[in-house]
């Protein structure tokens, strides 16, 4: 965070940005072109050149995802990390099991 406070606003910087930015995130926010950021309590406008790239994610995807389920016997099988869109196309594709997803401090007995 110190080094984007301190070189985003020069246009002559370049930042990189390498795999998956969560929805909400200061990278996800600077990648989707917000013009003017808050970091460390101070507002920084984004001037530099900005790359993302992609495919570098130690994430599974969804089709490994629900190969390694059906290896599983949960009865039960709670989707707590990712973006609600992709939560939710997993959700059906997970077979012989009940999906939860938890809401934020929401908890469960197991």
């Amino acid at each position: 965070r110190h080094h984007l406070r301190r070189h985003l606003s020069n246009p002559k910087s370049s930042v990189v940005f390498v795999g998956f930015a969560a929805k909400g995130t200061l990278a996800r926010k600077i990648i989707e072109g917000q013009p003017e950021i808050h970091i460390l309590g101070v507002r920084v406008p984004v001037r530099a050149k900005i790359y993302t790239i992609n495919g570098f994610s130690a994430h599974a995807d969804q089709t490994e995802l629900v190969a390694w389920h059906a290896k599983t016997s949960a009865a039960t099988t709670y989707l707590v990390h990712g973006e609600e869109l992709a939560m939710g196309a997993l959700a059906p594709l997970l077979r012989d099991t009940r999906v939860a997803r938890p809401k934020l401090n929401e908890e469960f007995e197991l």
